[in-house]
């Protein structure tokens, strides 16, 4: 009797266990790829089974039931456990391999610090929504990119988990300005990419833009005591207008940040003159490497003049590059360019080669002068740049006093503690160095105060317009000032009216430079004009005699 209550349950459940996994396993078939076949198998043996049992009862129903049949009613449950068992456990697999291939999906595609599609995958996207586009009509997208300005010197001076912060406080102000619905990712260290689709008024996208600026730019709470504020250049490209391909667009819309750059705008839109630039700037880049190992360049040099003997105290040199078809072309035309490409270092090799060549033969010539040299963010951390100061020096017999290098606050704080070392090692040899565009960087008074400079300039966007706009002019004294109680002397640039000299000699400046005074000059004529010029400080701000002073330096320069 125990073998009759016990065999019909048995199989019922074994019934109930194939017919639980019949389901499962036509999934698992229609889900994997690799082993499909013997999916399909497993499909068709669970019926096959199925009947095995049906077949087994049907005997069992016929014939009296003996004690060896519920031991063959086990064995029918096991197998059917063991399919269900199978068939569950592999489920569960495919769950976990599908979850870890969406983890890998996103990890792939989107930016691990703030969650936006990276660069790859934004172009992916935005390619796929910008082909759903009529292809005539009144419907547009934009595409905007977003570059967050003086981002480096966050990193800088205040480390990389607080820039990691205003990344993510970036993203989530970005969803925040465009909504959810629009298409967001993070296409480069600091910059960020908008898909403003479907739209059909320039004013729409403006106000989308003008809220994305307004977010972007209002100050970041790094914590309780510490906020900081960062601005923003954004660059848009249009479709169709600018392009359908997303690549293209993204392309071009970094191309307008660069002009936003250059223009010192928020907000630019793609010109397709932008695209003529950038193939001449490919094209002057092949130049500017095939001109730097031809020595091609040359450098012209600017007098500095002290304002109380009223002497030439030193002189700034400034490369300049004669190009065959373009002319003589000024730094602002190809410094820029150097850096981006990596000539920055070689470009300015050559100058300190020539400009040590230069100092010898003056000195040889019985002119005494010192000369500035400009330098840049790379060459002052460039490992090599000592080494080979040092053995031009020596190549040419020339005194570390008679060189004074020109070092933006820029270049200061990329690595403070790297330009601190270098600084402090070459100041001690008897190099003077100089703090060139004083008042246009970000850098912190204290840091400067402690940094072995000899000298302050003070740029001349500032004293160009100090004798018409009175924030300028408080800024210029503010500065002189400022140097003077910290032993520094100032050097004020732009000085291009006599009212402004006389306004710098009132304000106790040390020395001046300026198309005033005069401009830019080959080697042999800066000598003639050092040697031979009645030029005056003096007379210069004497109103009676000014126009003469000023005729003789221009007539030489």
């Amino acid at each position: 009797m125990l073998s009759e209550t016990l065999v019909y349950p048995t199989l019922v459940v074994g019934l109930l266990l194939l017919a639980s996994s019949l389901r499962p396993a036509w999934r698992l078939h229609e889900r994997a790829r690799e082993h499909a076949r013997a999916w399909v198998l497993i499909v068709l043996l669970i019926p096959v089974f199925a009947i095995g049992f049906l077949a087994f009862l049907a005997h069992l129903r016929n014939d009296s039931i003996e004690p060896t049949d519920l031991l063959a009613a086990l064995l029918f449950l096991l197998g059917a456990v063991f399919v269900r068992v199978i068939v569950h456990l592999t489920e569960d697999a495919f769950r976990e391999m599908q979850r870890v291939t969406a983890l890998q999906l996103h990890a792939a595609s989107h930016d691990e610090l703030t969650g936006l599609w990276n660069r790859s995958w934004f172009i992916r996207k935005a390619g796929e929504l910008l082909g759903r586009l009529p292809e005539a009509g009144r419907e547009q997208a934009a595409l905007a990119v977003m570059d967050l300005s003086q981002f480096r010197m966050i990193n800088q001076t205040l480390g990389h988990y607080h820039g990691d912060l205003i990344l993510r406080e970036v993203g989530r102000r970005l969803r925040r300005a465009v909504g959810d619905h629009q298409l967001i990712g993070r296409v480069g260290g600091d910059k960020f990419a908008v898909l403003i689709e479907r739209h059909n008024s320039p004013r729409r996208i403006r106000l989308m833009l003008e809220n994305i600026a307004d977010s972007l730019c209002a100050p970041y709470e790094l914590d309780e005591h510490q906020q900081v504020d960062l601005g923003v250049h954004i660059g848009v490209a249009t479709s169709p207008e600018h392009g359908r391909d997303a690549d293209q667009l993204l392309r071009r819309a970094e191309l307008a940040i660069q002009a936003c750059k250059n223009e010192g705008r928020e907000v630019k839109h793609f010109d397709p003159a932008f695209d003529l630039r950038d193939k001449t700037r490919l094209t002057l880049l092949a130049d500017l490497k095939s001109a730097i190992a031809a020595g091609e360049l040359v450098l012209q040099y600017q007098p500095q003049v002290e304002m109380n003997r009223g002497t030439v105290c030193s002189a700034e040199a400034l490369v300049r590059w004669p190009h065959p078809r373009l002319g003589l072309l000024g730094p602002d035309e190809f410094i820029g360019l150097a850096e981006e490409a990596g000539l920055i270092n070689a470009l300015t090799y050559w100058v300190l080669s020539e400009s040590f060549r230069q100092l010898a033969e003056w000195e040889r010539e019985g002119l005494k002068l010192r000369l500035g040299i400009n330098l840049s963010v790379g060459n002052l951390l460039n490992q090599d740049f000592y080494r080979f100061v040092t053995e031009q020096r020596a190549a040419h017999g020339v005194r570390p006093e008679q060189v004074k290098f020109e070092i933006t606050e820029s270049a200061v704080m990329e690595d403070p503690q790297r330009a601190m070392e270098i600084l402090t090692r070459m100041h001690g040899e008897g190099y003077v160095f100089s703090i060139d565009d004083f008042g246009t960087g970000y850098s912190s008074l204290s840091y400067l105060k402690r940094l072995p400079v000899d000298e302050i300039k003070i740029d001349k966007s500032f004293v160009m317009e100090m004798t018409r706009d009175d924030n300028d002019a408080v800024i210029v004294r503010s500065t002189i000032d400022l140097a003077h109680n910290m032993g520094r002397r100032v050097v004020a640039e732009g000085v291009e009216s006599q009212d402004a000299l006389e306004v710098l000699k009132i304000l106790g400046c040390d020395c001046v430079q300026g198309f005033y005074l005069a401009r830019p000059m080959a080697a042999d004529v800066l000598r003639h004009w050092v040697v031979s010029s009645a030029f005056r400080i003096e007379h210069l701000v004497n109103p009676g005699t000014a126009s003469r002073a000023d005729g003789e330096g221009h007539q030489h320069a």
